[in-house]
């Protein structure tokens, strides 16, 4: 089984879309979803693909982590200070051929 671990941050509004309608709205589903987790005191886990293929060789779990001791293990050095700031993220580790 492989594996792999993302970092999910919001994205930055550039100047030109900052003047937009909506355009704080982008960071608010992750800002949510984050904090849902949080209070929680749990991992988002959802089974891949979504939708249920049949091929099994393309299958796998998503865990999503809010920040917590745990998320926070798989930082390097250069993402300790996400880790230290208030930005909302998510750690998320996709485990190939795990149901």
């Amino acid at each position: 089984h492989g594996y792999a671990v993302l970092l999910a941050v919001p994205g930055t509004a550039d100047t030109s879309s900052a003047t937009e309608p909506g355009s704080a709205s982008t960071q608010r589903p992750l800002r949510n979803l984050v904090s849902y987790l949080k209070q929680k005191q749990a991992a988002g886990v959802i089974s891949l693909p979504v939708g249920g293929n049949k091929d099994k060789e393309n299958t796998g779990v998503l865990h999503a982590f809010p920040p917590c001791d745990f998320s926070q293990q798989f930082f390097d050095s250069s993402a300790k200070a996400l880790a230290k700031s208030e930005e909302d993220y998510l750690v998320m580790i996709i485990v190939r051929g795990a149901s």
